[in-house]
């Protein structure tokens, strides 16, 4: 057994058995990325199949909004103070937001949600694919079989399971901030990528994860 790395992927082979790869890909379709398709569709080659984390195809529509969603007539402004409402609406509106809408997501989704910069949900908005989509389909496009890690169920139990008082608390403290660091991180992870540093992982038997 060894380990090995290269810019797309890193990890351990095993005499007799066929490669595998893990590469640690970022939900962002920020063109800069896409220099590193290319190592990919070369490792997707030789593979049998593409493991990802979730089956988006499957996803029931219905029941996601239900588990984003708080209890039907509760509201986010029954666990605020005016102030903190008042700072949290603003800081959803910053992310195109309105506050009718936001009040209504859970705060672990209302998180995720502003985890992304303005100029990134323009991206999503053009139709332009994420990195992680561009790899199904190239792995679709070469035959190879797409298996889920997860099921849609057990995500949605482990959403079920995040503590809303702390996803809140966390939300207000962010609005404290003098500025939104939510466009830095995004810069950061996008350079990492663009470098290929984030994109490694581990290599170890028969399939490419994703």
């Amino acid at each position: 057994d060894f380990w090995f790395a290269n810019q797309f992927a890193a990890g351990i082979e095993k005499a007799g058995l066929k490669p595998s790869y893990l590469f640690g890909t970022a939900h962002v379709s920020d063109a800069r990325t896409l220099g590193l398709m290319e190592g990919i569709v070369e490792e997707l080659s030789t593979s049998d199949v593409l493991l990802v984390e979730l089956d988006e195809d499957l996803l029931r529509a219905a029941e996601v909004m239900e588990a984003y969603s708080l209890p039907e007539g509760e509201t986010l402004d029954d666990r605020l103070t005016e102030d903190e409402r008042t700072r949290l609406a603003d800081a959803a509106a910053q992310h195109g937001m309105p506050w009718f809408s936001a009040r209504r997501m859970r705060p672990s989704i209302l998180s995720v949600m502003m985890s992304i910069p303005p100029c990134a949900k323009l991206t999503l908005l053009r139709g332009e694919e994420v990195l992680d989509n561009r790899i199904i389909a190239a792995a679709r496009e070469a035959n190879l079989s797409v298996t889920a890690l997860e099921t849609m169920d057990e995500q949605l139990a482990a959403m079920a399971r995040l503590d809303d008082a702390v996803q809140l608390a966390a939300l207000l403290e962010a609005t404290r901030q003098d500025t939104d660091p939510t466009g830095d991180l995004h810069e950061t992870v996008i350079a990492l990528h663009s470098r290929g540093v984030a994109a490694n992982g581990l290599k170890g038997r028969g399939s490419v994860t994703a």
